[in-house]
């Protein structure tokens, strides 16, 4: 693996004790295969049933890069030498995985075909326990960067700070055959800014069913999408507190919209919101609904499960006497 960041970043890396812990383990007995698909080219596709819940892959990425990779010249980042520099150290089969991804960048972008294909094929890492926006980090993977978007998409890809590797987990069934699909861009948004931004960072035009409702349903499942992302904006400040009834309303809307990771995100702010507002036994309910949802789209060894189930730990009680000191559990 090569990590692209400032020398005493990389210093501090290299003493991590997680490159001592294994990778998350996986069924021996894989459930998919890549193959191309029509329109969107290499893909992830379902051999057998695939459970909601089930872990379909874990892997470390290859490459990983801050986002505020700072080179000599736009030049040399945009020719491709700086990124050519980097991936000399990795072994030849890694190699030949990144030179065989997708290069969405067109060449009027000015970008090199190296940085080209890096850039296309990102997925979100994370260099502390909780994502933190100060230090973004991206990753390109062997497997996971081959899987295509869908903005109901079948699967959540979580990134796992503890065993450092990306995994991927059914957010719903998924038939054999089906094509296995994550999100590329903020799923709570109406049609027009997802295509939009799917245009602007990755040169597609997205035709998942959402996008191709016809005018009435899209109107509906933009009404839908937006509520969700106003609640969630709320529910995710200490100022915003919900109420349950607006919190059933919003796990509703990412239900009805097949957004299983973001029914989990609701539940998850939403039980604290509730701990805020002193509702004890309400919070403690949708906690352990939310711990449920997460587990199922991130894992056990999520950091919102265990925020989670410390909330669980709590009494009554507890919660209420947080409340009156205005302390978030």
């Amino acid at each position: 693996m090569v990590v692209i960041d400032r020398l005493d970043n990389l210093q501090d890396i290299a003493g991590w004790s997680v490159w001592k812990k294994p990778v998350a383990p996986v069924p021996i007995d894989s459930c998919f295969k890549l193959e191309d698909i029509p329109g969107k080219g290499m893909g992830m596709v379902a051999t057998r049933l695939i459970h909601a819940g089930e872990l379909i892959c874990a892997e470390r990425p290859i490459v990983v890069t801050t986002r505020n990779v700072a080179v000599n010249g736009e030049e040399t980042y945009n020719d491709g030498t700086f990124h050519r520099n980097c991936i000399t150290g990795l072994s030849e089969k890694a190699r030949a995985a990144i030179l065989s991804l997708k290069n969405s960048f067109p060449p009027s972008s000015g970008l090199d075909m190296l940085p080209g294909m890096l850039k296309s094929n990102y997925l979100e890492v994370d260099m502390t326990e909780r994502p933190d926006p100060e230090r973004p980090y991206s990753g390109c993977f062997p497997i996971l960067s081959r899987i295509n978007h869908d903005c109901s998409p079948s699967a959540n890809y979580f990134f796992a700070f503890e065993p450092y590797c990306g995994q991927l987990w059914a957010a719903r069934d998924i038939p054999d055959g089906g094509e296995i699909t994550i999100a590329y861009t903020t799923l709570p948004a109406p049609r027009v800014d997802r295509q939009a931004h799917l245009s602007e960072r990755y040169f597609f035009t997205c035709t998942c069913v959402a996008c191709s409702l016809p005018p009435i349903e899209a109107a509906r499942s933009d009404t839908r999408r937006i509520g969700l992302s106003k609640l969630l904006a709320r529910s995710s400040t200490r100022s915003g507190l919900i109420s349950a009834a607006e919190l059933q309303q919003g796990v509703k809307w990412a239900e009805d919209e097949g957004l299983a990771a973001i029914a989990a995100h609701a539940a998850y702010y939403g039980a604290g919101n509730l701990a805020m507002c002193g509702d004890g036994e309400l919070a403690l309910e949708w906690a352990r609904r939310g711990r449920d949802a997460c587990r199922m789209v991130e894992g056990e060894g999520s950091y919102n499960v265990r925020e989670l189930e410390q909330l669980l730990a709590l009494s009554p009680q507890d919660l209420r006497l947080l409340a009156r000191l205005g302390r978030r559990p």
